[in-house]
This record gives C-alpha cells, structure tokens and sequence, in this order.
C-alpha cells in the first residue's frame, strides 16, 4: 500500500522542533501552576499525562524537587515519548519512567499517583470524559490532578487565515483546531463526570518570543496544519505550501506584539484548574 500524500515542504518534526515552535508557554504555566497546590513531597509519586516534550516534567524537575519522588511521563505520540525519555537520560533523571500510553486508556492501577498533571491537552482530544476519568481513578483518595487549557491562543488566527486561503472551502479544519473553543465550563464539566467534586480554576498569562519568524511558520504550518484522519494533507497543499506560509507570516507580523528589538511576542492566557480526589 502507498504511503499518504505529503507535501515534500513538511517538516519530520522531532520533540525538539516542536518544543521551539511552543516556546516556554507551557512551563511558564507550568511554573504558576505548581503554586496552586500542596508542596511535593520525598514520597510524591507524579503522573505527566500527555506528556508532549516533557514540559511538566522538566518544569518540575528543574525546580529541585525533593529527592524521592517518582514521574511517570506519558503520551499516546511515540515521537513524544522518546524525546521525554532522552530528556530524562542526558539530565539524568534516573526517577523518571516513560510509556507509550493513551490518556483515555491508562494501564496504571486504581489509586496510584498522589499529583496529576494534564497539561493542554483536552483542549485538542476528543474522548475527554474518558480521559478525565481516568485522571480521577488513578489518584490516590486525597490526591491533586492539575490541567491546564489554553483560553486564548493567537496564532490561531493566522493557520486558519493559510487554511481558508489555500484549502477549498469544504474541507474540514486541521486536527488540532477546532470552530468552537473548549472553554474553562467545559472542562469543569468533564472534571465532573470524570470523579471531581472539589475543584477550583485559575488565569495565568504566559508571554511566549518568537525566534525566527519563516522558520515558525513552517513548523507551525507542518504541525498544525494537518487535516484529521488519512491523508493529512491535500496534493495541492504541495502546490499552494509557500502562499500558506506567507499567509501566516503576515498575519502573525499584523497581529504579534513587537518588543524594542523587533522581535515577536505572544501573549497566550491559560486556565488552570485544581481538583481534589
């Protein structure tokens, strides 16, 4: 059987790529968030569920936890899973253990982890109910899960404007973007069907730099540009790859804050939500 079409432009994307195309939004979150619930302990056992680039995982390591505690990073993208475990290998995390694993499937037993971390990821999954209720089967009663969402995302914007403009008008949007947003109600919601009682939610702004502006499109167009199931992507993409890429570069210069150098920033606002097992 012939491989599905792609466009000789996409980039292979590895964990790294994706991390620069990220910046440090979901660490600066991160960082905020730790604050909101109770001190780790020598005895915490961590589970970073959809664990992406190993973002909670090294936000949390970098910040000396206490010796003792235990991460499990998952996530149902190999391509993840191994840039967190060479992560965790050339920084020597030797209490960190990586597994190729669903977030709606957890193979871990009831009453496991004493902290959850769910970092942006229900906001681009479907199947969230399951997946909130496994986040509340595998906490130990008294337990913390901590999730996050993005409410406000601006370069958004700027990859449907290079969808609208170079995909006809039927075809549905890329995976990971979808016409409604997944707002902090919404996630309440499933915190709720899922197991949660005791739940709180916070704000936090993350102010994320953009390096070198073409090569950001680029990945962002790789990335976020795909189209849900096979092929991702339609043959005139290849044809219509530089008008997309520009299109974002324009949008993004239209709309990104300059600092005094130039540069890009944008301003991404998280919800972060706190519940108790």
């Amino acid at each position: 059987m012939a491989a599905p079409f792609k466009p000789k432009q996409v980039l292979t994307l590895s964990a790294d790529d994706i991390a620069e195309m990220q910046g440090d939004g979901s660490q600066q979150v991160i960082r905020q968030a730790l604050k909101l619930i109770p001190p780790l302990t020598s005895t915490s056992v961590l589970h970073d569920s959809a664990c992406g680039a190993g973002a909670v995982t090294e936000t949390i390591m970098d910040a000396n936890p206490p010796s003792g505690i235990k991460i499990h990073a998952t996530d149902l993208n190999p391509t993840f899973v191994a840039g967190t475990k060479n992560l965790a290998q050339e920084k020597s995390w030797n209490n960190v253990e990586t597994a190729t694993m669903d977030a709606r499937k957890l193979e871990f037993p009831d009453n496991t982890f004493d902290l959850s971390v769910t970092a942006f990821m229900f906001h681009c999954m479907s199947g969230g109910d399951k997946a909130a209720t496994e986040i509340c089967r595998t906490l130990k009663p008294g337990g913390t899960a901590l999730v996050t969402i993005w409410k406000e995302m601006p370069h958004v914007p700027a990859i449907l404007a290079a969808h609208y403009k170079t995909r006809p008008t039927s075809t549905p949007l890329p995976a990971l973007l979808h016409e409604e947003p997944f707002t902090e109600v919404d996630l309440f919601d499933l915190l709720r069907s899922g197991g949660f009682e005791k739940i709180e939610t916070h704000e936090v702004v993350a102010d994320i730099r953009i390096g070198e502006l073409e090569r950001w499109a680029k990945l962002a167009w790789s990335y976020l540009g795909r189209l849900p199931g096979e092929p991702e992507w339609l043959k005139r993409d290849e044809e219509k790859w530089d008008e997309a890429v520009s299109t974002i570069i324009d949008e993004m210069n239209n709309t990104a804050e300059k600092d005094a150098e130039g540069a890009l920033h944008m301003r991404f606002v998280a919800t972060v939500v706190v519940a108790r097992k």
